[in-house]
């Protein structure tokens, strides 16, 4: 589970953002091109911001399916 609405959550085993989602390429841009707004609940940046600030090392190129 990354994320749930703008609800932060921990317990043992399940942190809610998942704790790494702003440091993973492969997460921040499929949730940035479906809603580029969204604030996380901790860090209170949005998704976009987030994205901008990983190191052009750490993207990756992702291609749509047919």
């Amino acid at each position: 589970i990354l994320l749930f609405a703008d609800k932060a959550y921990q317990q043992l085993f399940l942190q809610i953002p998942h704790p790494r989602l702003a440091e993973r390429d492969f997460v921040l841009q499929p949730l940035v091109a479906i809603e580029p707004t969204w604030i996380h609940p901790e860090l209170q940046l949005s998704m976009l911001e987030l994205f901008k600030r990983l190191s052009p090392n750490q993207h990756y190129i992702l291609q749509q399916l047919d």
